[in-house]
């Protein structure tokens, strides 16, 4: 074999091993952080709106129906298009070495209590019931909240996400309901909402005041280095990007499902 066809070869499995290895750092940093647990929130309320259907829809469109939100909001579903996005804005050294990072005590306990945070602007979630608060709150600086605003973008990001997939949300429930129609594909809110602002604001507020001080500590020094200000830009925005479109896509599937059906029912059109 020519030499050059060798390099190619060799070249090809290395970017297959690099590939492959950010894919995996990918998806252990995301179980790591506040991420997956966002996933499974946001997955448990889909869930919830297909318990809702209605008990008198024909069979075949309620399976059309569960098929539109699972296929676009069950959990392995949106990890799958999360790993991917992540592994794509991050190499797999950066990866790794925030994996280590969040692998820690301290980053154990910072997820725990994010993902408390996300859980309780959510209505429903079991997600506290499941995994209990066992700190209790108490006296952190302004300076440090300040500065876990400033860093941590974790208030700011709950919001948007919240945000920009609330007309879908709301859109889907009412469309699996049969009830008033929503604008068609309805995908994001017009502009951020003040109450849900400043719910998550408290909600964050409140969880980092039950981080033990040390905990707390070291995650504001994580914090202050650019290597982390980056995979965390990179796991919020790539979340965003995944939650809308997820939201969209069954929203959409969802109203196609009974347009299919009304015209071949009835012969609406």
């Amino acid at each position: 074999m020519p030499l050059y066809a060798i390099a190619l070869l060799v070249a090809a499995h290395s970017g297959e091993c690099n590939a492959s290895a950010a894919t995996d750092a990918a998806r252990q940093l995301i179980a790591a952080t506040s991420s997956g647990n966002i996933l499974r929130i946001d997955a448990e309320q889909a869930s919830m709106i297909v318990d809702q259907l209605p008990e008198e829809l024909p069979a075949q469109l309620r399976s059309n129906l569960r098929r539109a939100i699972d296929q676009n909001l069950g959990y392995v579903e949106m990890e799958a298009a999360l790993v991917a996005t992540v592994a794509a804005a991050l190499d797999s050294s950066t990866l790794e070495s925030n994996l280590r990072w969040w692998a820690s005590s301290s980053g154990r306990a910072v997820s725990a209590m994010e993902s408390s945070a996300y859980a309780s602007i959510v209505q429903g979630s079991t997600f506290n019931a499941y995994n209990p608060t066992k700190e209790s709150p108490h006296d952190v600086s302004s300076a440090d909240f300040a500065e876990l605003a400033a860093y941590g973008h974790f208030s700011e990001f709950v919001t948007n996400l919240r945000t920009s997939t609330e007309a879908s949300r709301s859109c889907l429930l009412l469309t699996v309901d049969i009830g008033p129609q929503c604008p068609r594909y309805a995908s994001t809110n017009s502009g951020p909402d003040a109450p849900l602002l400043q719910l998550g604001a408290t909600a964050t507020n409140d969880a980092y005041s039950r981080i033990a001080t040390g905990d707390l500590g070291a995650y504001l020094a994580y914090l202050r280095s650019a290597s982390a200000q980056a995979t965390l830009r990179a796991l919020q925005t790539s979340l965003l990007t995944v939650e809308q479109k997820s939201w969209a896509d069954a929203l959409k599937q969802a109203a196609d499902a009974i347009d299919i059906y009304a015209r071949t029912t009835f012969g609406s059109t």
